[in-house]
């Protein structure tokens, strides 16, 4: 996802980080007229989830 983001939507890894899933859904929608669900699957992102839980910011 983050190279989508990056790449096909233009945003910086900053950018990427700070947004919300709708945010990146409306995003990928609005370039590319496709609903994030063709993209990747709400189970499939669940199984990324569950692989990469949240980590303490080391700010």
């Amino acid at each position: 996802m983050l190279a989508l983001a990056t790449g096909g939507l233009g945003w910086s890894p900053e950018t990427f980080w700070r947004s919300t899933w709708l945010e990146l859904e409306a995003a990928i929608e609005g370039r590319t007229g496709k609903r994030s669900k063709d993209i990747i699957t709400h189970e499939r992102a669940a199984e990324i989830a569950r692989h990469h839980p949240p980590t303490k910011s080391i700010r």
